[in-house]
């Protein structure tokens, strides 16, 4: 732990100081490009620096509509801690397969460990419907939240963001779902 924490700040301050160079790393960078292709290479990268921007942007969209949903399911089902789980719920959604099994991972634990339980469900009852509805949340975030919202941010016909989902699973696991919408993206410029 003490490792990947170590490793997180140092990411964070390298991160940091990138940026904060980052114009005077660009200005050499385009001196390296020849003067005939300097304009038509700046303007693309232009076009995907604005195109990973909106990616980012319909992220944080994403995290939000998800702890929202999230959280009214789960204060609607009476589950101690609902703020924090859906907050996580939220921040980890962003993380393909694993994020929302470990939220939804995280939330059936939290059920099991309350003392009471509403509408007179068992401990084991109530779990099953929250797995449910995180699944449920899942399905309509993969096939209709995503597409919509996230392929809108970054101009991709949401039939193509589904595509481009299902083909960075099928070649790239964890890593193409992740960068799939993105890539597709950035083909596009």
């Amino acid at each position: 732990i003490f490792e990947m924490i170590m490793g997180f700040i140092v990411f964070l301050l390298a991160t940091f100081y990138i940026l904060a160079d980052a114009d005077k790393y660009l200005r050499r960078g385009v001196k390296l490009i020849h003067k005939r292709y300097r304009r038509e290479v700046v303007s693309v990268a232009s076009k995907i620096n604005q195109t990973i921007g909106a990616y980012i942007r319909g992220l944080v969209v994403l995290v939000v509509i998800m702890s929202v949903a999230t959280f009214i399911a789960l204060t609607v089902l009476r589950v101690q801690y609902a703020i924090f789980l859906s907050i996580a719920t939220g921040f980890l959604e962003v993380f393909p397969v694993v994020g929302p099994i470990a939220a939804a991972t995280l939330a059936i634990l939290v059920v099991f460990q309350q003392s009471e339980v509403a509408y007179g469900f068992t401990h084991m009852s109530l779990a099953a419907i929250v797995g449910i509805v995180y699944l449920s949340l899942r399905l309509i975030e993969d096939y209709f939240v995503i597409p919509n919202v996230v392929g809108r941010f970054v101009h991709v016909h949401p039939l193509v963001a589904i595509f481009a989902l299902l083909v960075g699973a099928q070649y790239g696991g964890i890593l193409g779902l992740f960068i799939a919408l993105p890539f597709a993206a950035v083909l596009k410029v």
